[in-house]
């Protein structure tokens, strides 16, 4: 990994959309910082364009690019028939699974399934989607159905959508991608500014996001298992029918070819505690990719835990998008109801809670510290506990130092000792804030 300097010239809350290099005039490349994520690195003594600046999605209040989530969902869906404080615009909200693409996908493999479908019905030419890359994975341009199956994987790996800003202006046909929110957002910027983008974006399929993770959680999870350093082809979500829906399993192949598979459940609570990802995270208030023509994640709600096989929430934002799956209950493809939309926030209540209710005091201790912040609504600003301030510092101090412990010990049983404090604290004040609560 090239060791380049920490100070991102476009942003301190940076998740490598990559959107800012194509507007660069060739002064900025996406490359690896000292963390584990791909982040545009300056490459020449000309200054950054505004314009690139101005095309991230985590663009200060003060550069005037950024356009949040409820103005751009107004001009996106003017016609959805329903508007949620938490789930943003939509037509209707669904659970269940494609029995088709279940077992070889992630949660109900409800993304396989629609990429499938805007193909087969001619909505889409192309997919921009993630493909394996080795010891990692990136965004490819697929054309066909042919590596369906191989998109179909939730992968917790630094990508960025680079490539997919430089080559739609010269691609024949129209394009389907996916992406978490804050490249969905990117995409979505990028379709109000320019008419190229507009016309040849067919289709997006939202990930609901848990937070990014650096390279370094994949380095760890390979380690803990066994797979060493030079391990090749990560699995992140290896599906157990006979277990619960979170009781999954990682693995990845040795050096020596031998794969070695590890129950997550080993190395503990490593989305709550904040471990490896990107500072950005802390800054999204956008928990439902509110602007994707689709909205998938998974039915993390009692009555689903207990299968093994996963279940999709899914949320359709267009009525494009809606007609694929009503079309699919009723040809008998998808295993899929109507929900309540209540069903949907609390799938991802978790999430809420962090990113949105801590969000205020997050941006008062940022500013504090002299650090800039992106442009967020301030509709979902909220004044938080004493004791849930605690588990905001804590949880920022394990998310600090996972980066330093891993950099330091490469070794998951050197970075397990020195995590244990920090983890242990947490546990204490998280624990406090619910009993108070």
């Amino acid at each position: 990994m090239k060791n380049a300097s920490s100070q991102n010239p476009v942003s301190p809350y940076c998740t490598g959309c990559g959107a800012c290099i194509a507007d660069s005039d060739q002064t900025l490349r996406m490359d690896w910082d000292v963390h584990g994520f791909l982040v545009p690195h300056k490459i020449s003594d000309r200054p950054v364009p505004e314009l690139a600046i101005k095309a991230c999605p985590f663009a200060a209040a003060a550069v005037g690019g950024a356009t949040d989530e409820d103005k751009l969902a107004e001009d996106l869906f003017p016609d959805a028939p329903t508007s949620d404080p938490e789930i943003g615009r939509f037509e209707q909200t669904y659970i269940g699974y494609s029995p088709s693409h279940r077992e070889t996908s992630s949660s109900g493999g409800l993304a396989t399934f629609v990429f499938d479908e805007v193909l087969t019905q001619g909505i889409a030419t192309h997919l921009f989607v993630v493909l394996t890359d080795g010891a990692g994975y990136k965004y490819r341009l697929v054309e066909g159905n042919a590596d369906l199956v191989t998109t179909s994987k939730t992968r917790y790996f630094p990508v960025t959508l680079q490539e997919f800003f430089e080559l739609v202006p010269t691609l024949d046909g129209r394009i389907a991608v996916s992406g978490v929110a804050c490249f969905v957002k990117a995409v979505r910027m990028r379709q109000r500014s320019f008419p190229e983008f507009d016309r040849k974006i067919a289709f997006v399929v939202g990930i609901i996001c848990g937070g990014l993770k650096s390279k370094y959680f994949t380095d760890y999870l390979a380690d803990s298992a066994g797979a060493g350093a030079r391990y090749r082809h990560p699995e992140y979500r290896v599906k157990d029918a006979t277990a619960s829906a979170s009781n999954y399993a990682f693995s990845a192949e040795g050096e020596d070819g031998t794969v070695h598979t590890m129950k997550m459940a080993r190395v503990g609570d490593m989305w709550g505690t904040g471990m490896f990802k990107a500072k950005a995270c802390d800054f999204c208030t956008d928990v439902l990719t509110e602007l994707a023509d689709i909205s998938l994640g998974d039915a993390w709600l009692p009555e689903y835990r207990t299968d093994g096989l996963g279940n999709s929430v899914i949320v359709t934002r267009s009525r494009l998008a809606d007609d694929i799956i009503r079309r699919g209950i009723e040809q008998g493809n998808l295993h899929v109801a109507s929900c309540a939309p209540s069903q949907i926030t609390s799938s991802q209540r978790a999430s809420f809670l962090h990113r949105r209710d801590a969000l205020k005091f997050r941006i008062g201790q940022a500013r504090i510290q002299g650090q800039p912040v992106p442009e967020v609504r301030s509709r979902v600003l909220k004044r938080i506990s004493f004791s849930y301030a605690l588990v905001q510092i804590q949880r920022e101090l394990t998310r600090s130092a996972s980066f330093t412990s891993w950099r330091r010990s490469r070794s998951a049983n050197g970075f397990d000792r020195t995590m244990r404090p920090y983890r242990i604290l947490l546990k204490i004040v998280t624990r406090l804030n619910r009993m108070l609560r």
